[in-house]
């Protein structure tokens, strides 16, 4: 039986905050990507609707899914360490988008730290470094 269980220690709130972002920001991307990318300052250049439909299916509805399931299923560490590393990649991927294709804006930056920060915090619940 499945039954929902809040975090009790440190550790575990701030893993299960990481998956309650990934709730919102799945929900925010799939329910409205035009509004999203609008507060983002990104443009989809797409005729045929492709752009939209890659933000609500594989971002909004990725995200959505896989937050769900870690709030769903918490305390699972091999979930969290799924989260953390998707987390932990993002992150990469911001850094080498500001070394290999130049951007330094300061949205960059700011996804980047928050990427970042939610990754290693989850991390670290999952491998026990926070207790």
């Amino acid at each position: 039986m499945i039954e929902f269980v809040l975090p009790q220690t440190n550790g575990e709130w701030l893993a299960w905050i990481s998956a309650v972002y990934l709730v919102v920001n799945g929900l925010l991307k799939m329910l409205a990507p035009d509004q999203w990318t609008n507060f983002l300052k990104i443009r989809i250049i797409d005729d045929n609707g492709h752009g939209l439909a890659m933000m609500r299916g594989p971002m909004g509805g990725g995200n959505l899914g896989l937050g769900l399931a870690v709030l769903i299923l918490h305390p699972q560490p091999l979930l969290y360490i799924a989260i953390g590393g998707m987390f932990a990649f993002m992150a990469i991927g911001r850094i080498l988008s500001i070394i290999l294709d130049q951007i330094k804006s300061t949205q960059i930056w700011i996804s980047l730290i928050i990427e970042a920060l939610l990754g290693f915090f989850t991390l670290a619940y999952a491998f026990g470094l926070i207790p």
